[in-house]
């Protein structure tokens, strides 16, 4: 238990920093090497961003758990429920349809 706690643990949260900047330099030169891809790239992230948007102006302030949160919280937690639906529903939808087109080749 010591060695997680001491080693893993701290290495973890070094970790996601180093992360997200591989993340964001691994975005730019893929942007830099195929400028098509990356139209397709962010046309998809704005779309999930707008998704969320409408799911947070949709959501009710309201918290009915019994873990205090603030309103502004329950608002940003159900929008982001309502996103992941959304998207899942979108995803299931794309796999049946491309199923059914190769179906029909």
């Amino acid at each position: 238990m010591e060695f997680f706690s001491n080693v893993l643990l701290p290495l973890g949260v070094y970790m996601i920093p180093i992360s997200f900047i591989l993340l964001g330099v691994g975005m730019i030169w893929s942007m830099a090497s195929n400028p098509k891809g990356a139209i397709k790239s962010i046309a998809g992230v704005l779309v999930m961003v707008i998704i969320y948007l409408i799911g947070y102006s949709m959501a009710d302030p309201t918290n009915t758990a019994p873990i205090p949160a603030s309103g502004s919280i329950v608002k940003a937690v159900e929008a982001g429920l309502v996103t992941f639906i959304v998207l899942l529903i979108i995803t299931v939808a794309a796999m049946f349809f491309a199923m059914v087109r190769d179906f029909t080749k």
